[in-house]
């Protein structure tokens, strides 16, 4: 009885060694095989440097200048590259042709999955959205804005003239400043004015209402927007670690980022309610609308008079405010930021600064040729006439580009580019930085040259100094409002906004630094604030009446 009680014991345990035999076997076959497809897979992806478990390159990037980082990584890898960021696979493009290539296809129309878009955000707005959403939104806001005036040059009198509005106020601010104290000795802050009345020309587009400068509400919604933009930098990390979220640093961080959220939503709501009681109020007048809130709440009225049931599909209120939301940063920051570069190089560069002088005396003076007679510009008609101001306010645009590392796409399925695969779920980083510093593309590309944009026009060629000669032209691998089917939305306000903000600075003042300022002496730059766009150092201006 013992021996056939010990005969099945050892037959078990055969039976159970090679069962446990066979698992191995066909683990170590899966574990092969899923080794071989990685192997297949990394040998398809971009080249790039390798990185730590869990960290990815995090480690190795330059915290206060990450562009430069990926500009660097690009002169090692080419032109299409890969590392990983966190457990992200991101891939870096510096070549304008692929930019091209890759955004005007829908596959890489999406976003990636980063903690502060996908988990704060959740997918919602224009900048953060995708897939259906996204489309219906985008084209919804572009129809918006060709309503409002902003459709190119031709027929933008309405636009020109909110603007033109803003402009002068921003003007007679700086002459009242200017009668109050010592001015040119000690120099003036032009960035509260900018905000405010950059700002303001967003709101009345956006929100259909403006503030006055000394409102409590407005004066919190610029700190907000100012340090929602530093705090997003610091907060970088997050998108690829979520965990750091809970370091003391971060839940700092975070909890700016929310109560600034849940405020400004509030806010909004009351802007929405005031707005709805103007809009239905007067039945008469349901189609008409001055504001992106108006045509987003006509929208939604349709939609539930059409589809029945209170079914708006994705024009909810939630997606409302983070339209609203964007397109205010997004606008106030990138416009603000643009001219701030530009006032800074025309006093680096007075000899570039006395030839846009010129132009705009040629252009704009009327009558006996006083100054003070000038007319008011117009972009739609005085931007092909002033070659030179296109072109120095485009090389600012360039050698500053005020959003180094773009806005970062995603991949919505498995593709190729180039002849490498680019995974579902990659995130696709255009290094706008490396691009506009590319000497290939740009001879002499750290020096500030206006004329890269400028070609002679031989057939008003007469003299070396004829101020005929010169024709605006700008180069196929330019970009700066992006490219492909996310590019600005907003970019004909831009455009409009940034020249007749510079042109009519130009036409009141000559700028230069105050005698005491030294921080931009020659030879030294200080080092930008890198957030959601490259910001300068701060800087004075002395205003010289002209």
């Amino acid at each position: 009885m013992g021996d056939q009680v010990q005969e099945k014991e050892e037959e078990a345990h055969s039976v159970t060694g090679w069962a446990a035999w066979l698992s191995t076997v066909v683990l170590l076959g899966f574990a092969l095989l899923w080794l071989r497809r990685q192997g297949n897979l990394l040998h398809r992806l971009p080249p790039g440097p390798l990185g730590l478990p869990f960290l990815g390159y995090l480690p190795w990037i330059d915290s206060l200048a990450p562009y430069e980082t990926f500009a660097n990584l690009g002169r090692r890898y080419g032109p299409i590259y890969s590392l990983k960021l966190g457990d992200m696979l991101a891939v870096f493009i510096s070549d304008p042709q692929l930019i091209r290539q890759a955004f005007s296809r829908p596959v890489f129309s999406g976003r990636a999955p980063l903690y502060l878009t996908h988990g704060i955000m959740k997918g919602h707005g224009l900048i953060c959205a995708e897939g259906e959403s996204w489309r219906e939104h985008r084209r919804f806001v572009m129809n918006v804005m060709k309503q409002l005036g902003m459709a190119g040059r031709q027929g933008a009198s309405l636009m020109e003239s909110r603007v033109m509005d803003r402009v002068l106020e921003f003007i007679q601010g700086l002459k009242c400043d200017q009668m109050k104290s010592t001015g040119e000795e000690e120099g003036v802050d032009l960035v509260p004015g900018l905000r405010h009345c950059i700002g303001n020309i967003i709101n009345g587009v956006v929100f259909g209402r403006t503030y006055a400068a000394d409102d409590p509400t407005w004066i919190w919604l610029q700190h907000l927007l100012d340090e929602g933009v530093k705090q997003v930098a610091v907060a970088g990390p997050i998108n690829f670690l979520p965990v750091l979220r809970f370091l003391p640093k971060y839940r700092h961080i975070m909890s700016f980022i929310l109560d600034g959220q849940s405020e400004t939503h509030r806010h909004y709501q009351e802007i929405i309610d005031q707005r709805q009681l103007n809009l239905f109020n007067n039945a008469d007048n349901n189609q008409d609308y001055t504001s992106v809130v108006d045509a987003y709440l006509l929208e939604m009225k349709r939609r539930r008079q059409f589809n029945g049931d209170d079914d708006v599909g994705t024009f909810t209120i939630i997606q409302l405010y983070h339209v609203l939301a964007d397109l205010f940063g997004a606008g106030t920051d990138t416009a603000l930021t643009t001219i701030k570069w530009i006032v800074l190089y025309m006093i680096l560069y007075p000899d570039v600064q006395s030839r846009i002088h010129e132009e705009i005396d040629r252009v704009l003076l009327v009558g006996d040729g006083q100054l003070d007679q000038g007319r008011i510009p117009c972009f739609a008609t005085d931007a092909e006439r002033m070659p030179w101001t296109e072109a120095t306010i485009c090389e600012v645009q360039r050698i500053k580009t005020i959003l180094p590392l773009g806005v970062p796409h995603g991949t919505l399925d498995d593709c190729e580019l180039a002849g490498y695969l680019i995974p579902k779920g990659a995130m696709v980083v255009p290094v706008w930085w490396a691009m506009n510093r590319d000497a290939t593309l740009w001879p002499e590309p750290l020096e500030f040259r206006p004329e890269r944009f400028l070609i002679v026009d031989q057939q008003n060629h007469e003299e070396e100094n004829d101020v005929k000669k010169w024709t605006f032209f700008k180069p196929d691998h330019f970009m700066p409002f992006q490219s492909g089917r996310r590019m600005c939305i907003g970019d004909d306000l831009g455009r409009t906004l940034i020249f007749l903000f510079t042109v009519t600075l130009l036409q009141h003042f000559r700028l230069s630094f105050p005698p005491k300022f030294k921080d931009y002496e020659q030879g030294k730059f200080p080092q930008p604030d890198y957030g959601f766009t490259l910001v300068p150092h701060p800087f004075p201006v002395a205003l010289h009446p002209r």
